[in-house]
């Protein structure tokens, strides 16, 4: 079969101010006028003579069907070829996703996320066995730029395209395995009785006992590499006697500090290099993806792989210990290295692992922190993953725990806490309401802040002394984050929080940002992205500010706030605010086992089949500037009139005894109304049982949770629901022709 070839240069990924391109045979493809938002697509006959259609789809903002259409009229052997501008990923729908890997042969459109940058070729029908695709994660506020340049062969079932840069891997520093185009191949040796170290980086020996090209000998201290994966070379290289001079150890922070985002250092040391490091050095070690150079002491050998900007740390670290009063152990590496790491929880250092099994010794009841499996996990603080929030203010809030007594749960809650990315241990404070040393020792293996307050009865009024004493110590903080007893946070709790802290400024009436959803069930939320405002207070993890706290929650503590805040609180005179929280929660609250206790049939209830987030740290709301004041109610407005009501009859069962009769497209994204009939305006009987058929919270007389001016909001089956009344202000806002749900369990008039 003959091939056919074209030159070819795409690009993307110019945040939301550049345009993305597409260049065949020297012309370019993609008109200004016709590059937008989402994806950028053109199409191209098999002999790679004309274009035959470009298009684009504004995927950020709609699913549009049409998309479907377009990709499923391409003719087999037509090639397709897509570039990405700003966001594509929001609304792009599992069918457009499916024809892309089935048709197309895309084998990274279903890790397309929210602001990526992907450019991808592909030939309807043809299975190839050279993927032209290229994905960038968000890093920072969008995905780093892509260019893909060189030679297109078609049919590409022939495996000639040279579209990335290929590069010679002949030479694979005799490393057995073959490293592919992903990976790079490093070879190391170092250590042993003071030996020189060598290394050799994808085929080229860059450091030695002598001069290796441009690349001086290894010296003593520190012998730092910075390999470019864009370029595929070294790039920058220093030498810092940390042995000997305080200067060097400066030199090295400096030389850390400018590493670029996705390059990659290579560290040995030669003889000792631990004499001079500073804490400020560690520390930018760690933020490479180092988990041991905590314990990097005295004549250890120390080699390590990291990156700017991993998430975690680094597998690609090795510590050999000093041997009596020599040197430390002879390390051996010799691994393909991916051109971007992923990174993973680190081992704890041995310091602290020390304490902990002491700790796991003398008390022998967490099951979880003292495991065999966890035992040597790390309790140290994980580096912030997204440098553009290193300035945000939640990242600087004090976080105050508020346990109860029971002990494992506050483990589980503080072991959760130092996994959060960015977390500062300075900023935790545990009250406790007595000096015991089990809970002192436990809090201490976390580095965390004790206080001490006088014991209470009642757990509400513990709560309030103890607010009031964070609010106390932390003299020059305007906001507190509250985390109340037996709760877990997730590892996204502080960057929820920075995405949404500016409403507190900017909007009075906004009382409270909890990270809670009282009706985030399993069938009743899903959607990581989305936040809604509420009228209850409902309480576990939350954020106060002081002046509201001090001006008016503690003038009308008995009246508003005697109960636990998930009760909810009555917040009586201060009445008029409301609270934002999340579809999906972040925090988890562990439950009892057994026994009996206050409240237990609530609980029970209210805590079963519960989500909480699951989309890692970088998870985000992006509609958070919907919040505020009128622009809320104007949003609450638009998504009811461009709702779609369902019909009374897919009550009538359910209101009768029987389950709820309603079968939606799952994960459409739609946006589903109920339209109901009050009496009045505080006539909420068929309300609570519409409540009951959604699996929503309803416990006897508890007032119903989620309540914005008489509506309530959640997801349902990946489907956004809202439930509105008659007497309500948004009902004149409902579609023509809308069947309101009587409260005879049937259909009133046509409205």
């Amino acid at each position: 079969m003959s091939t056919r070839s074209a030159s070819l240069l795409l690009a993307s990924g110019m945040e939301n101010t550049g345009k993305p391109y597409i260049c065949l045979n020297g012309k370019v493809i993609l008109k200004d006028e016709e590059i937008g938002r989402g994806l950028n697509m053109a199409v191209v006959d098999g002999n790679v003579k004309e274009v035959i259609i470009t298009q684009r789809a504004d995927t950020y903002a709609e699913a549009p069907e049409s998309l479907v259409k377009f990709l499923t009229k391409i003719a087999p052997g037509d090639v397709l070829m897509v570039v990405t501008s700003d966001d594509a990923a929001r609304m792009l729908s599992k069918d457009v996703k499916e024809i892309l890997n089935r048709d197309f042969n895309s084998r990274l459109i279903y890790d397309l996320a929210y602001r990526s940058t992907w450019v991808f070729i592909g030939q309807k029908g043809v299975k190839s066995s050279v993927q032209i695709e290229k994905l960038n994660l968000i890093h920072g506020q969008w995905g780093e730029k892509i260019d893909l340049h060189g030679c297109l062969s078609l049919p590409m079932d022939f495996n000639t395209s040279t579209v990335e840069q290929q590069r010679d891997s002949s030479n694979n520093c005799n490393i057995q395995e073959h490293c592919g185009n992903s990976k790079f191949p490093v070879a190391i040796q170092s250590g042993g009785d003071k030996a020189v170290p060598t290394v050799c980086v994808d085929g080229k020996q860059v450091l030695g006992p002598v001069t290796l090209g441009d690349f001086q000998p290894a010296s003593r201290g520190l012998n730092c590499l910075v390999f470019d994966p864009s370029k595929m070379k070294i790039v920058k290289v220093g030498h810092f006697d940390t042995y000997n001079s305080a200067i060097d150890d400066s030199l090295a922070s400096s030389f850390l500090e400018v590493i670029e985002d996705g390059q990659i250092v290579i560290i040995v040391i030669y003889d000792e290099a631990s004499r001079k490091l500073t804490a400020k050095t560690k520390n930018l070690l760690s933020s490479l993806g180092s988990s041991k150079i905590e314990d990097f002491n005295f004549r250890d050998n120390w080699l390590f792989i990291g990156q700017k900007g991993i998430k975690g740390f680094s597998p690609f670290e090795q510590l050999g210990f000093r041997q009596g009063s020599g040197w430390g152990a002879k390390l051996d590496f010799r691994k393909c290295v991916p051109l971007k790491i992923e990174g993973k929880e680190a081992v704890s250092s041995l310091s602290i692992n020390r304490k902990r099994i002491e700790f796991c010794k003398q008390y022998n009841t967490y099951s979880d922190l003292c495991s065999e499996e966890n035992v040597n996990k790390s309790l140290k603080a994980l580096p912030l993953d997204d440098t553009s929030l290193s300035s945000n203010l939640a990242y600087t809030l004090p976080i105050l725990v508020v346990p109860g007594v029971d002990l494992e749960p506050l483990q589980k809650c503080l072991s959760s806490l130092i996994a959060v990315p960015g977390l500062k241990p300075g900023n935790v404070l545990v009250v406790l309401d007595g000096n015991f040393a089990e809970p002192n020792d436990l809090i201490g293996l976390y580095g965390f802040t004790i206080e001490y307050i006088k014991p209470k009865t009642v757990y509400s009024v513990f709560l309030h002394d103890a607010i009031t004493r964070a609010l106390q110590l932390f003299k020059d903080k305007e906001y507190l984050i509250v985390l109340e007893e037996r709760l877990e946070v997730t590892p996204d709790f502080l960057r929820y929080f920075s995405q949404a802290m500016h409403i507190l400024n900017r909007d009075s009436s906004v009382f409270t940002i909890s990270a809670w959803n009282p009706n985030g069930f399993t069938g009743t939320s899903g959607d990581e992205t989305l936040l809604y405002r509420t009228e209850d207070f409902p309480g576990f993890g939350w954020i106060v500010r002081r002046t509201l706290w001090t001006d008016r929650f503690q003038t009308n503590q008995k009246t508003c706030c005697n109960n636990p805040s998930w009760r909810g609180w009555n917040l009586g005179e201060i009445a008029g605010g409301e609270s934002i929280i999340p579809d999906v929660s972040r925090v988890r609250r562990i439950s009892r086992d057994g026994g009996y206790y206050e409240e237990k049939a609530f609980m029970t209830q209210y805590l079963a089949h519960r989500i909480n987030s699951s989309a890692g740290p970088q998870s985000e709301p992006t509609e958070v500037y919907k919040l505020e004041g009128s622009e809320y109610e104007q949003e609450v407005g638009r998504l009811v009139s461009h709702s779609i009501p369902i019909t009374p009859d897919s009550f009538t069962a359910c209101l009768n005894g029987g389950t709820l009769a309603l079968t939606l497209p799952k994960y459409t994204s739609q946006i589903y109304a109920v339209f109901y009939e009050q009496d009045s305006v505080d006539d909420h009987k068929l309300l609570r049982l519409i409540c009951t058929c959604f699996g929503l919270f309803v416990f006897e007389d508890v007032p119903l949770h989620n309540m914005h001016k008489g509506i309530v909001r959640f997801t349902f089956e990946r489907n956004h629901f809202i439930l509105v009344g008659s007497k309500t202000i948004y009902f004149n806002s409902h579609p023509a022709n809308t069947e309101v749900l009587s409260n005879m369990g049937n259909a009133s008039n046509t409205r």
